[in-house]
């Protein structure tokens, strides 16, 4: 014998690598899933695409439509194939989807029936400086 000892890898069936879901990734003991970088990270993903729902919800151009179309689309979507995906976020974050897309429909709803009977305050003034046709001497 001298001394040195060999290691069958096959006899060792622990060594398998270890795949972690992102539910026990973020469940690491005194660590808030919401104060780590990673969710720090989703949480600014969530509140971009709200800001970008609020501030397109009423919109009349063409890029606030489609700005507003896909923030609804990705709020209502189930995908969970995405990190970034808003069911994946709220799984983190610990947020109730359902609770949250009902109240974007709500407050969305509320601020379509305000721009409906809002008044547009038309100008008293007339234009003074310009005119619309030029007139040639």
């Amino acid at each position: 014998m001298d001394g040195h000892q060999t290691i069958s890898w096959e006899a060792e069936p622990d060594l398998e690598p270890d795949v972690l879901l992102p539910s026990q990734f973020f469940a690491r003991p005194g660590a808030r899933a919401s104060m780590l970088p990673e969710g720090q990270l989703m949480r600014a993903v969530l509140e971009d695409a709200s800001a970008t729902f609020q501030k397109n919800a009423v919109t009349k151009d063409l890029r606030g439509l489609r700005l507003f179309a896909e923030a609804a689309a990705w709020f209502a979507s189930e995908d969970v194939s995405w990190l970034f995906s808003f069911v994946n976020i709220r799984y983190v974050l610990d947020i109730d989807a359902d609770s949250l897309r009902c109240g974007l429909r709500r407050w969305r709803d509320r601020q379509r029936a305000a721009d409906e009977t809002r008044i547009v305050p038309r100008s008293a003034f007339r234009r003074v400086h310009g005119s619309r046709y030029a007139v040639g001497k």
